[in-house]
């Protein structure tokens, strides 16, 4: 419980068991309270009408501090990490869809109160951070508490601060995140590759026809044209890369705005494609459905299935693993 400057947190019988050791609560549930000291005590947010102010921005510190805590190996007890992964695939168990900004007792459920008000307004946030960068996410959000400390800010106070701070309306994202209810699921819908022949051109040498340049004597190198189909299958409008990885290993990236339900690339390239990856980064947290953001060509497939590829995808779901989209 986050008393005022009086923290509470709780323990269990089952933690020393090997079975769950490393899974224990107490770290997460007294970082998350002390996150409260912030964001409903000194910026004094109105738990009632607004509770994503203080139970969503805590949870955003909380799931940060213990990857912190992790990574720097402060707690030898927590063995395992994924505290985001965890939190996306919670989300992604949703039968229906939420929405983030509305009073807590509009909400149908309590299930639907907790699943907004604190793990998607976290994975809100993260994708934020992602979008606009750590350096400018972090000036935002110390001078939203700055500001409006002991000034009880509303939502619209929040949204404010971050475009003044990064310089560019950002209510393209605030609507959709925290005032709608629509999905991110961005999609590999295809890619097809068309052999047109040796690149280079020719030239005259006098007495016939040559393959021009790096070209002579290379066999007459195969060239492809490539369409590559991407689709937005949610709802959600906006900018997200894509990473092109040729046969060779060379990569290139791509920025997609997202505007239309889908968009087709036709590049011109001296290889194949390997592998076509939507949000190689991982920027957009609040997507839970990621299977449909790989395209990989037929042998790059078979490679994987022998490299036992889902072994750390089922360690990186259960939280023993962290890989790095999460």
């Amino acid at each position: 419980m986050e008393y005022p400057t009086f923290v509470t947190g709780f323990s269990g019988w089952l933690t020393p068991m090997f079975v769950v050791y490393g899974r224990s609560l107490i770290e997460t549930v007294v970082i998350h309270e002390l996150g409260h000291q912030y964001f409903y005590g000194l910026l004094a947010s109105n738990e009632f009408e607004e509770a994503w102010l203080d139970e969503g921005l805590t949870s955003y510190a909380e799931l940060q501090c213990m990857e912190a805590i992790m990574a720097d190996d402060l707690a030898p007890e927590l063995r395992w990490g994924g505290f985001w992964t965890r939190e996306r695939l919670g989300q992604s168990m949703l039968r229906s869809r939420v929405r983030i900004d509305q009073p807590s007792w509009e909400f149908r459920s309590p299930s639907h109160y907790f699943s907004a008000s604190y793990g998607k307004t976290a994975l809100s946030l993260r994708t934020l951070e992602g979008l606009i960068g750590t350096e400018s996410f972090s000036r935002a959000m110390r001078s939203y508490a700055e500001r409006y400390r002991f000034r009880h800010p509303t939502g619209d106070d929040l949204f404010a601060v971050v475009s003044e701070v990064e310089g560019e309306d950002l209510g393209w994202f605030f609507e959709q995140a925290f005032r709608s209810d629509v999905l991110v699921d961005w999609a590999v819908l295809g890619v097809r590759h068309r052999e047109t022949g040796g690149g280079g051109g020719m030239e005259w040498d006098g007495g016939r026809w040559q393959p021009s340049g790096d070209e002579r004597g290379a066999g007459d190198a195969a060239a492809w044209s490539i369409e590559i189909d991407l689709g937005r299958r949610g709802d959600f409008v906006g900018p997200v890369e894509v990473e092109l990885v040729f046969e060779d290993g060379s990569r290139e990236r791509r920025s997609w705005d997202g505007a239309a339900r889908w968009v087709r690339w036709t590049i011109d390239a001296g290889q194949r494609l390997e592998r076509v990856v939507v949000d190689p980064d991982g920027v957009w947290a609040l997507e839970t459905r990621r299977r449909d953001n790989y395209w990989a060509s037929e042998e790059s497939s078979r490679v994987a299935r022998r490299s036992l590829w889902w072994v750390p995808e089922a360690l990186h779901w259960l939280g023993f693993a962290h890989l790095p989209w999460s």
